[in-house]
């Protein structure tokens, strides 16, 4: 389970990076490109646009996933140590034996 949350950490970085740089790559809506001599999308082709934005929202959808995968995994790897060291405790507690009224009345000597 750690060799598995250790891939899915290392694709959680990768995708942050690589969102970050897609989305600073776009440009705004409406913010055209006409100082370079062109329409806004003449640039890098002429449907840049929307393969950037189709690439954004298939990052943006590994993102989401990755890190509810790592959430899931890291949860029931933390959990399971509490829940055995619990029942460890549990088991190794000894039970004191509270003296009764009775007792007392017959050996007053004891506190």
């Amino acid at each position: 389970m750690e060799i598995l949350a250790t891939i899915l950490t290392i694709l959680f970085i990768i995708d942050c990076v690589l969102l970050i740089l897609i989305v600073l790559l776009q440009s705004g809506r409406s913010a055209g490109l006409g100082t370079f001599g062109g329409s806004s999308n003449t640039i890098l082709g002429a449907s840049s646009a929307d393969v950037l934005t189709k690439i954004t929202v298939g990052l943006a959808a590994g993102f989401m996933l990755l890190a509810l995968s790592l959430a899931f995994i890291k949860s029931r790897q933390y959990a399971r140590p509490v829940l055995e060291e619990n029942k460890a405790t549990q088991q190794l507690t000894p039970v004191e034996e509270v003296p009764s009224q009775e007792n007392k009345k017959e050996n007053p000597s004891s506190p």
